[in-house]
């Protein structure tokens, strides 16, 4: 790897990240990304679209990680022994693929990536798994360093006061198949013709099927944004309630109560109780319907 002497996060680091491909592209050209899709990405890169002001909750959330990872590199620092800095690079061979490592070690062999992700990334660390969303981005890491591993550290200081580290390996298959699509993806770039990329990825898909997907996952993660402030909200209102009993509170154009409800039947049990067969029940049943699902994978 090339390294390249700049400081992240500086005017001259945002230049050189425009004129190629970076980590937080990957996920994005692979289809793995619920923040962007590939086509949103690539008029970004050839300068026909403007990046898209980030969603509040995603600006708070980046500003956060951005001020805790260097607390986090310096926890991994005591909790392996290894010295782990900063540092810019470039592909040896292909100068369009870019790195931005939080982290990587004296003698070069490993990397770091540091996260300070939301509930559910955390819990998925805490089972040993790194998101999906962020493979592409690990492995592009190690691919254009050449480091032989990478630790994947979480960092959630609401949750442990230390890290949880999951070390990764390079994916040779995943690398490969990584580079043909970034490799595509930046010639479509260069060539100004969305064509070539969507040769590679999409002849086994609908036309058109990755972008709206891509657009969809990143609907609901907004939509997760918004629930869980909802949830917050929700709770800080009925907090004005008495502690028990039957109570109201309106004004300020909001109605908050509680009120006593009766529980629901369970028909199953009822009709187990009296005897009665399914067979009889079935004749009651309305007409088998299709069921149409749209779930992450």
């Amino acid at each position: 790897m090339k390294i390249v002497k700049l400081e992240q996060n500086t005017s001259e680091w945002l230049n050189w990240r425009k004129g190629g491909l970076g980590g937080s592209d990957a996920p994005i050209i692979m289809g793995s990304s619920p923040f962007k899709d590939p086509y949103t990405l690539y008029m970004e890169k050839t300068g026909a679209a403007k990046p898209a002001t980030p969603h509040p909750a995603a600006a708070k959330a980046m500003q956060r990680g951005h001020c805790l990872e260097p607390v986090a590199r310096d926890l991994v620092c005591k909790m392996t022994g290894e010295f782990f800095s900063p540092l810019c690079g470039e592909h040896e061979d292909h100068p369009w693929m870019r790195l931005s490592a939080d982290g990587i070690s004296m003698d070069g062999s490993t990397l770091l990536e540091i996260k300070c992700p939301g509930q559910k990334d955390w819990e998925k660390a805490l089972d040993g798994e790194v998101p999906e969303k962020y493979v592409g981005q690990l492995q592009h890491a190690m691919y254009v360093s050449g480091a032989e591993s990478l630790l994947y550290a979480t960092y959630r200081p609401e949750e442990a006061e230390l890290p949880i580290i999951l070390p990764v390996l390079p994916d040779k298959a995943f690398q490969e198949r990584l580079f043909q699509c970034e490799a595509a993806f930046w010639k479509s770039v260069c060539d100004e013709d969305w064509s070539i990329f969507e040769g590679v990825v999409s002849d086994s898909l609908p036309d058109g099927f990755a972008e709206v997907a891509a657009e969809w996952l990143d609907f609901q993660e907004m939509a997760k944004s918004i629930e869980a402030n909802e949830k917050r909200l929700r709770e800080a209102l009925l907090s004005f309630l008495p502690e028990a009993g039957e109570s109201l509170i309106k004004g300020a154009g909001l109605e908050v109560s509680r009120k006593s409800v009766k529980g629901s039947i369970d028909y199953t049990r009822l009709f187990k109780e009296m005897g009665i067969p399914s067979s009889i029940v079935d004749a009651y049943r309305k007409a088998d319907t299709l069921r149409e699902t749209i779930r992450m994978v």
